[in-house]
């Protein structure tokens, strides 16, 4: 219906303005006198002017953007510059310009990206707007919309010109030693991330404590076994290679979570990176993405531009090819997800199956079951907790 009335809209301006030069012809005809052909040749001037706009051929327009950076990262602004070149000077008409948004960006984002333009002498049109925080991923502007018509509405075309433009947004991430985390025996407490996590990635093993000896690096579980004071003796980690794999499954979780998800790993990657850590990087799902263990920034570079496009999978995927996790064996695997269900116990305890340390940092939502964490704790699994509230706090600090 909206279709058929915009056709006879269209229709009628052009035979209203017909009808119109006819009755004012007609008059100044019979009437005679200055003011009926003063109105008539007035009349006549203004049809000649829309009718130009009508006749104007949009192969002579030209419309482009530019954007303040091409990579950014998430929750940084661009600032957007639309221009539009017209070859052929045209006073007498308004040009509208309005520059369409990538699909991830118009629900969620009320920006003010169209400009309207009326008796510009300008070969060039142009405006800028910004985008203010911009979400991870990568986001491709299409189209540019120029609509031209006369000043008096009669007549109006409508062009979209094909202009791609890419900005890739890289997720955020922070240093690992500002995070508070939930990874003890039920009670609540909360450590230091960073320190707890090189603490364990650096452990090679325990011995008998030794007066003198740090009283935090007492393994009290050995302790406990042996009835005797153990300790733990540490090993550097400058130089050595960490293993961090990226579950993509979400099941229920939030759209939120697996972006923390995927904050999480990238803050973890480039603590190794400043640490001049080799890192080996699995992006677990129905495709899964290896990168072998390297130190350069091309190695890290490929890791993050991954990051920045990954989406969540809904299906479930866990590798289990001897190919695939050979290679860890005997080694610690720093596995992040979203995901912590019966499939997930189940893999987890395969990779300790094969003699893989697992180190499992598990970003939820809320204070979930906490029945899978037990269980993995008591099999000497180490499981970090994010939920909202440290995460969020923490991670607002930074930005």
């Amino acid at each position: 219906m909206k279709l058929i009335f915009s056709s006879l809209k269209k229709g009628v301006k052009p035979l209203f303005l017909l009808l119109l030069n006819i009755t004012l012809f007609a008059y100044a005809m019979f009437q005679g006198g200055f003011v009926s052909w003063f109105l008539f040749y007035s009349i006549v001037v203004i049809s000649l002017l829309s009718i130009s706009v009508f006749l104007f051929t949009f192969q002579r327009i030209d419309a482009y953007r530019t954007l303040s950076a091409d990579t950014l990262r998430a929750y940084d602004d661009v600032e957007v510059e639309v221009f539009v070149k017209n070859k052929l000077i045209h006073p007498f008409c308004f040009v509208r310009v309005k520059d369409q948004l990538p699909q991830g960006l118009e629900a969620s984002h009320d920006v003010n990206n169209s400009a309207l333009f009326f008796l510009s002498f300008k070969r060039t049109l142009d405006f800028k707007y910004t985008i203010e925080k911009l979400p991870r991923g990568e986001h491709c502007f299409r189209e540019i919309e120029v609509v031209i018509g006369d000043m008096f509405g009669f007549f109006e075309r409508k062009k979209t010109v094909k202009v791609e433009t890419t900005v890739l947004v890289f997720p955020h991430y922070q240093s690992l030693k500002s995070w508070s985390v939930n990874s003890g025996g039920g009670f609540g407490e909360s450590v230091s991330f960073a320190h707890s996590l090189e603490e364990e990635l650096s452990i090679a093993g325990v011995r008998h404590y030794i007066p003198g000896d740090r009283l935090t690096s007492i393994d009290w579980k050995h302790s406990a076994r042996s009835e005797k004071l153990m300790t733990k003796e540490f090993e550097t980690s400058q130089g050595e290679a960490f293993h961090l794999f990226f579950n993509r499954y979400v099941g229920k979780s939030a759209e939120e979570t697996f972006e923390r998800a995927v904050e999480l790993t990238a803050s973890i990657a480039e603590h190794c990176y400043e640490n001049q850590n080799a890192l080996s990087f699995v992006s677990v799902g129905t495709d899964t993405e290896v990168l072998i263990p390297d130190t350069t920034l091309e190695h890290y570079q490929m890791l993050y531009f991954h990051l920045a496009k990954v989406q969540g999978g809904k299906e479930q995927f866990l590798p289990t090819e001897t190919s695939l996790l050979e290679p860890y064996r005997n080694g610690t695997i720093i596995f992040v997800t979203v995901s912590l269900n019966q499939k997930d116990y189940e893999w987890l305890q395969y990779l300790r199956a094969m003699n893989i340390q697992v180190i499992v940092c598990w970003v939820s939502g809320q204070v979930e079951d906490q029945q899978y964490v037990q269980s993995l704790r008591m099999q000497r699994v180490k499981v970090y907790q994010f939920t909202d509230e440290k995460f969020n706090s923490e991670l607002m600090k930074s930005r």
